[in-house]
């Protein structure tokens, strides 16, 4: 491919790449086979305490909390005191190391996975539920003026059906579960 052309921002990408790819630095191995070389893990160093203190003592102080940032600010003190005198052994400040402990993970944004049904019956019912409510909305998008394909208008002629099925269904449900 000639300079002279234009290339799209994707092709200019992969251009990079290659070019990248080409000249990383390769080791050879016995059977004369080239690898690219594999770049050493990046460790990161433990945060200094004293920063993890005054973050706390931060966020404390955001949230209001006096308790909590007293206790900080105490903490804080002890650490920077016994930093500073070099006190260590006896009688030296005892820090409450607990504060340095990783914060507790974030819940997750996502829900949890729906529960598996595994009888057939539960499963068309979800269905047929999952249809209804697209039903429902479809009918919200048409009363706001919005202009509805063919399909659409279909499902919506559907739906008296698919509540008739629903209620079939759940009464279904309720005489099995009794059997058992």
């Amino acid at each position: 491919m000639s300079d002279a052309q234009v290339l799209s921002k994707s092709a200019l990408k992969n251009k990079k790449r290659r070019e990248k790819k080409h000249n990383a630095p390769r080791v050879t191995n016995n059977d004369e086979e080239t690898l690219p070389i594999a770049s050493p893990p990046i460790i990161t160093p433990p945060p200094d305490p004293r920063t993890v203190l005054k973050k706390q003592l931060e966020e404390a102080k955001a949230a209001k909390d006096a308790k909590k940032a007293q206790e900080l600010r105490e903490q804080l003190w002890l650490w920077e005191d016994t930093l500073t005198l070099g006190q260590s052994g006896p009688g030296a400040p005892q820090l409450d190391h607990t504060l340095f402990a990783p914060p507790p993970p974030l819940p997750l944004t996502n829900p949890p996975p729906a529960r598996i049904m595994e009888d057939p019956l539960e499963r068309s019912l979800a269905k047929l539920k999952k249809k209804l409510t697209q039903i429902q909305e479809l009918k919200a998008r048409r009363e706001r003026g919005e202009t509805l394909d063919v399909n659409q208008l279909a499902k919506i002629d559907n739906g008296k059906e698919v509540e008739e099925e629903i209620t079939s269904l759940e009464q279904l449900l309720q005489s099995s579960r009794q059997l058992r």
